[in-house]
């Protein structure tokens, strides 16, 4: 019944939902539920969305930038803390060298239209690189690095980590070698490394909140290498058919409004049967003591009495 009751307020037009003032009754009907604290993107069908209108690749790009801008207004209005976006892969730099500058170069202009927008000192937002810096171009580089250090102040409340030059690959592969050089310093011992250890030396991990929710459009049911770790516990992942430039405040209304519902029925069900024994995270160090030592291949005379 409550199913079917959430099917049907979700079966309502998108179109209505875009007017101001539903938007923000809809907004204000999700803050007093549950709402992720960390949500990713993977920003995909830009070429496609561009390629079905007969327009250049380029404009595919602009009008992600645009539906980009409109989603993380409205996730910070919401109330979520942390967004990460896959900006550019590593594996992008195979594409065509002039589709590469067309990107690179759009990159720059966006991040200038995400501060200019006021994004991040309106809701006091932290600008975070997160990928390879050695394989971004310095002048590029600088500009990015420059709005992170604008962005790193006392009131910040949210975060954006902008995942350029990344893969979840490297990323984890970047991970272990930095252990490996505390490790060959002498300051990590061989039983020190953990999982823990592991997480808090990624680009998203150590530095955010667990990631919740995963979005990917286009219609692909596929990872792309990003953020794999991340996704790997207590994230619901979504496939969306929506190429990303027509990505509305509907779509992401809809993945919050079931992902709430979900967590809300989670939640109760723990509070009534208790929490399943395979989430429980349980440590070595409270385990019960070992049973006294006793031997079987030796017999032992009583003592006398």
């Amino acid at each position: 019944m409550i199913l079917e009751v959430l099917d049907r307020i979700l079966a309502i037009p998108k179109y209505i939902l875009e007017h101001t003032c539903l938007k923000r009754q809809c907004i204000e009907l999700l803050k007093p539920g549950r709402v992720p604290r960390h949500i990713g993107f993977i920003m995909d069908g830009n070429r496609r969305f561009a390629k079905e209108r007969g327009l250049p690749t380029r404009d595919g790009h602009r009008a992600g930038t645009r539906a980009l801008i409109h989603a993380l207004e409205s996730c910070f209005e919401i109330g979520i803390k942390e967004v990460s976006i896959y900006a550019f892969s590593i594996e992008n730099f195979n594409r065509p060298k002039e589709e590469v500058d067309d990107i690179l170069n759009l990159l720059k202009d966006n991040i200038k239209k995400i501060s200019e927008k006021s994004i991040i000192q309106k809701h006091k937002v932290r600008f975070r690189i997160v990928g390879n810096k050695d394989l971004i171009e310095p002048s590029i580089l600088a500009d990015l690095e420059r709005i992170e250090d604008t962005s790193k102040t006392d009131q910040t409340t949210k975060f954006l980590n902008v995942c350029f030059a990344y893969t979840a690959r490297d990323e984890i592969a970047r991970s272990i070698q930095q252990i490996a050089t505390k490790r060959g310093s002498q300051c990590m011992s061989k039983t020190e490394i953990t999982e823990r250890v592991v997480v808090e030396n990624l680009d998203v991990g150590g530095l955010g909140m667990p990631l919740d929710v995963l979005v990917r459009t286009s219609g692909h049911t596929r990872l792309s290498d990003f953020l794999l770790w991340q996704c790997s516990s207590n994230c619901k992942i979504v496939f969306l058919d929506t190429l990303w430039p027509s990505f509305r405040f509907w779509e992401l209304y809809t993945v919050l409004m079931r992902w709430s519902f979900e967590q809300t029925i989670v939640h109760s069900r723990h509070a009534i049967w208790g929490v399943p024994a395979s989430q429980k995270v349980v440590s070595i160090r409270l385990l019960p003591a070992c049973p006294p030592f006793a031997s079987v291949s030796k017999q032992v005379k009583p003592t006398p009495g």
